[in-house]
């Protein structure tokens, strides 16, 4: 582009500035992305879409006339590509590409999109298996890439991309954005990474949205094991060892089932996770180093603070807790001589199941499978929430088989019956 093809205006009149008002106001939806300066919207409440082109002579399909500012195009400038109204660049209505490779830049540092993780779709016999990837907390800044409006507030119903980037989208605009897909390609995909959102979006969508109108801290489909309390409400305790196992607060306080370590946590939401549940009247580890260390000398006056922190509640990392309660390298080796009828090896024969590294002197931990592990490697595969064996997928800890994320979860329905409700789910209300 040689020149501006319309003169650059140094300051916004009053309409422009009217109309600037009422779009950051108002909610618009972004249901296409053509290219990186050119996009499809429609307004809340409205079945019209229109075409918004940014670049040379800015252009929308709605009837404003050339070399105008509309509503459209003022959603596409300062929500959709996060011009600031401040900037002069807002308020134009042509742009020399110098300018729009400015405007693509504001865009491209103030979005915020995680890196897709590995994903691949395997077989097992006839059955496929679908990988999941780990939601990413909403942050204070993140805006829901269709609305362009923050989703920190938690009022909004938000689902995420579970097969591609793992970032947030309200889940009312997410419909949008898949009626949309559904209607001209037939498919939908992520509007951020554009991965595959799966066969039954729809029905997705209105889980997640029933999801966010049930109380977090009430854990449905989990029962007491004790005093049959169904769902458990407030904090819910998991057994460690056992499957399938929880208590209520009330159980667990007194003592239920205490031959077995507890895990804990107060609501369903998903990146909440389990943390160390202390019995009641027991310290914890933290609690327990600090007595140590004031038995045998006398109190002072610095002393007095210490002892206030031992009746604060007080837990260790996750990792640390669960760590702690598999034996060590040296149990290991007796329990690998005894199942070998006696003819002892060197533990140091037998390497890691996670980096195949050979023990040798490294901190090791026996997994109930019989396999070892570097402690070092269980920290890194706790923190990930995940409590499989890497060598043979067996559960690490009974209670926790079923609670890590990022790993592969079947498909419980079948492919018919999703199918049915997807058809169902495209003539039903749009979810809350």
């Amino acid at each position: 582009m040689s020149g501006r093809s319309l003169p650059w205006v140094n300051k916004p009149d009053e309409e422009t500035r009217a109309i600037v008002d009422d779009v950051l106001e108002s909610t618009m939806y972004m249901v296409n992305e053509i290219g990186p300066t050119c996009f499809v919207v429609k307004e809340e409440d409205s079945e019209v879409k229109y075409k918004v082109t940014v670049g040379d002579v800015h252009e929308c399909t709605c009837k404003t006339r050339r070399g105008k500012l509309c509503r459209h195009i003022l959603f596409v400038v300062l929500k959709i590509l996060r011009v600031p109204k401040e900037s002069p660049l807002s308020w134009q209505v042509s742009l020399l590409d110098r300018e729009v490779d400015e405007v693509l830049r504001m865009r491209h540092v103030r979005q915020r999109v995680q890196p897709a993780a590995v994903q691949k779709k395997e077989k097992k016999g006839d059955k496929k298996e679908e990988v999941e990837v780990e939601r990413k907390q909403v942050e204070e800044e993140d805006v829901c890439p269709i609305c362009q409006e923050e989703m920190g507030g938690g009022e909004e119903a938000l689902t995420y991309c579970r097969r591609g980037c793992g970032n947030n989208i309200h889940v009312k605009c997410m419909r949008v954005w898949a009626e949309h897909k559904l209607s001209t390609e037939g498919k939908v995909t992520c509007p951020l990474c554009r991965e595959d959102w799966g066969s039954n979006p729809l029905t997705e969508l209105k889980k997640d949205a029933e999801q966010h109108r049930r109380p977090v801290d009430v854990h449905y489909g989990c029962s007491c094991a004790r005093c049959r309390l169904s769902p458990i409400r407030g904090k819910r305790f998991k057994c460690l060892i056992c499957a399938d196992y929880s208590l209520c607060q009330s159980c667990f306080d007194a003592k239920v089932h205490s031959h077995h370590p507890f895990v804990c946590k107060d609501t369903t939401l998903a990146e909440e996770d389990w943390k160390e549940a202390v019995p009641p009247n027991q310290p914890t580890g933290v609690a327990e180093s600090l007595l140590n260390e004031l038995q045998g000398r006398e109190l002072t006056s610095e002393d007095y603070d210490t002892l206030l922190q031992l009746d604060q509640p007080q837990s260790r990392p996750l990792y640390d807790f669960l760590i702690s309660h598999l034996p060590t390298s040296s149990n290991a080796d007796a329990m690998l001589a005894a199942r070998e009828g006696g003819v002892r090896q060197p533990i140091e024969l037998h390497s890691c199941c996670s980096c195949s590294h050979r023990i040798g002197d490294q901190p090791t931990r026996t997994l109930p499978c019989g396999h070892f592990m570097h402690e070092a490697c269980l920290v890194s595969r706790f923190m990930e929430r995940n409590y499989m064996c890497p060598r043979d997928s067996k559960p690490i800890f009974g209670g926790l088989s079923g609670g890590a994320a990022g790993h592969r979860k079947k498909k419980k329905k079948k492919k018919e019956n999703d199918d049915g409700e997807e058809r169902n789910e495209q003539n039903s209300d749009t979810p809350g």
